[in-house]
């Protein structure tokens, strides 16, 4: 690393490495559309939080709306209900997107493992 002082004279300056041993490095090697979907896998997580997060919600709903129904009109009703169908649905398809992208992961990984064998 080059620094500068006030002179404006370079002084060159060393960083040190630390180096520990290793017994072995494994590489793999792995194609460009492998590596795509590798990257698109960090947002499975999100799927997850949505669907935990759609479920309470719907969970609530219909806790509500067994409970305090019979004193609502029925368009107070009609909008719980459709909030309820809406987040027990969001819920199932962000799971389903969610297990479809976990199983497509571990499909490369695996893929990309077993290289290593052959």
């Amino acid at each position: 690393m080059k620094v500068s002082n006030k002179n404006n004279k370079i002084i060159e300056t060393f960083i040190p490495i630390r180096e520990g041993k290793l017994e072995s490095i494994r590489i793999y090697q792995v194609t460009e559309e492998e590596l795509d979907l590798l990257e698109k896998g960090n947002v499975t997580p999100l799927y997850l939080s949505l669907c935990i997060a759609s479920f309470s919600i719907a969970i609530s709903s219909t806790w509500a709306f067994f409970n305090i129904s019979e004193d609502l009109s029925i368009d107070k009703q009609v909008i719980i209900t459709a909030v309820m169908l809406v987040c027990y649905l969001s819920s199932g398809v962000s799971l389903y997107i969610w297990s479809i992208s976990k199983r497509q992961r571990n499909q490369i990984i695996s893929k990309i493992k077993r290289r290593m064998k052959q």
